[in-house]
């Protein structure tokens, strides 16, 4: 899956006129190659700056350059690498956790979701996916002293790292795990412990990456009302709510009539798939990863455990909070409990999972190529 999910995003690449190596360092691609060939900067004035970004993913592939090896060819073979260990470790611990069928579809999910483009090109997603997969499959097995090293490694990868904070703080109190679990937990803050001594030292800031962020999401549009926009935009296509609600009916009748002939099952679904699709346009990977993601984290919350529930709806709570749905999608993919709640999901369901991964590679083709034109993808 790993293999075929990547051709897709080759084939999204060469699809446009004159491809060429330096379409991976797209967007963010470009602050990762400044941070690992000259450093940080700060601009304390407000606009954007470097600081913005956590230092594990330059830092891993500045020592490939080392090697007089270009950014370009590192960065993809740092992403795709860590990819590759994340579909890995997530499917032995699912095997072990949940079951083989269910740890199948979540690595389907994972290859075949359309952000898992960002596995394969230079962004910190996948190094930071695996880092986390390590430590809350270790701190599932108890292995404290492990999980803390991926927990610190991982919040040095993405900001992203310090959900994990309450997500094995709640489980440790709600699981009355040892004391040992609580370290854990603490070290989800050495990426802004690190980060925050640095900036103090070098730009006289301890809270740049902070200030640095605050101006990014200002620059780019915040406020909640967007939020209402991104609802709005799959819940009232064709200008009516009816819609969603005769798809609704269908989805139940589907559900209730289990009678039929497995064809007509599938076909069924894959009407409504295909409809959802095309309401949600460009939003349906986030409408699927928040709404049913969401949906299937909650519902399947026993099989997942606390850590993995706590940490997929901290990571929605504090985006929330930020105001702007600013790269929601890929930031949400990049949780991992999400995808995974998804796998829990289509295991059951396996008639809606076909069409959904389906949709996912057509997608991920599309999305390959809009970014490999330079086109704002997520």
């Amino acid at each position: 899956m790993w293999l075929i999910s990547r051709v897709l995003v080759a084939i999204g690449f060469l699809a446009i006129q004159r491809p060429h190596l330096g379409m991976v360092t797209n967007w963010d691609g470009r602050w990762y190659e400044t941070i690992a060939t000259t450093g940080y900067s700060y601009s304390a004035n407000g606009g954007y700056s470097s600081v913005a970004f956590f230092p594990l993913y330059p830092l891993v592939v500045r020592v490939l350059m080392f090697a007089h090896v270009p950014f370009d060819v590192a960065a993809i073979v740092v992403s795709n690498g860590a990819f590759l260990a994340t579909l890995w470790v997530v499917f032995g611990w699912i095997r072990e956790r949940i079951g083989v069928v269910t740890a199948r579809w979540t690595v389907a999910v994972l290859a075949f979701f359309p952000l898992s483009l960002f596995g394969s090109v230079a962004y910190s997603e996948a190094p930071f996916m695996l880092l986390s997969a390590l430590a809350l499959r270790d701190f599932d097995g108890a292995r404290y002293g492990r999980a803390a090293v991926w927990t610190a490694l991982a919040s040095l990868a993405r900001p992203a790292g310090l959900w994990l904070l309450p997500a094995f703080l709640l489980s440790a109190i709600i699981e009355k795990r040892k004391t040992a679990a609580f370290l854990c937990a603490a070290a989800a803050t050495t990426g802004v412990v690190v980060m925050g001594t640095y900036c103090g030292i070098r730009f006289g800031d301890p809270l740049a990456p902070l200030h640095a962020e605050a101006a990014w999401r200002q620059i780019d549009g915040s406020g909640l009302s967007r939020w209402g926009v991104l609802a709005m935009r799959g819940t009232y296509s064709f200008e009516h709510w009816r819609f969603q609600l005769q798809l609704l009916f269908i989805a139940v009748a589907i559900v209730l009539l289990k009678r039929m002939p497995p064809w007509l099952t599938i076909s069924l679904w894959a009407f409504v798939v295909y409809w959802e699709h095309w309401a949600w346009a460009r939003d349906f990977p986030t409408a699927t990863i928040i709404l049913l993601g969401g949906f299937a984290l909650w519902y399947f919350r026993k099989a997942l455990g606390a850590a993995a529930v706590v940490f997929g709806f901290s990571a929605i709570l504090s985006l929330v909070a930020g105001g702007a749905p600013v790269s929601i999608d890929r930031i949400l993919y990049a949780v991992l409990p999400f995808s995974i709640a998804l796998g829990c999901f289509f295991a059951t369901f396996p008639y809606v999972g076909v069409p959904m991964v389906l949709a996912f590679g057509f997608d991920l083709v599309r999305l390959a190529s809009a970014f490999a034109r330079s086109e704002w993808t997520a």
